[in-house]
């Protein structure tokens, strides 16, 4: 449990506008991508287990989110598009907490969360991924 945080902290350390939107501690839910999956105009595939990163997904009922991947994290409040029976989260245009990219790399991120099984959907960029999440309360 003390390693999940120290990792926690570490990735909302990151970048230089980790409190400007969202305290780690208000997080309803904490996710996890088992496979990555990357897509393009024509089709969609599972990376290899070798090459793919995990995520990390941490966000509010209230739709505050922070998406890390990589060396960075996306974060900010989204709206709140849909509570039953799925939690539906749209971010608009998300920045990238990486000082040389933030402006690069915005992404839209919709998150959509089946609370009966914990299993999430997100969309940000090219990627498509399942999570498997936690409640944090």
């Amino acid at each position: 449990m003390l390693s999940t945080y120290l990792v926690l902290l570490a990735l909302f350390s990151l970048g230089e506008s980790s409190e400007e939107y969202f305290d780690h501690q208000s997080a309803d839910w904490h996710c996890r991508n088992p496979i990555e999956v990357s897509c393009n105009d024509n089709d969609c595939a599972k990376t290899d287990d070798q090459e793919r990163t995990t995520m990390d997904l941490l966000f509010s009922e209230g739709g505050a989110l922070s998406y890390g991947a990589y060396e960075g994290f996306w974060q900010g409040k989204g709206r709140v598009l849909k509570t039953e029976p799925f939690l539906v989260i749209f971010l608009e245009d998300a920045p990238w907490s990486w000082p040389p990219h933030r402006e690069t790399n915005k992404q839209n991120i919709l998150i959509a969360l089946d609370r009966k099984d914990h299993i999430a959907v997100v969309k940000a960029g090219g990627w498509a991924h399942p999570f498997v999440c936690k409640a944090l309360r």
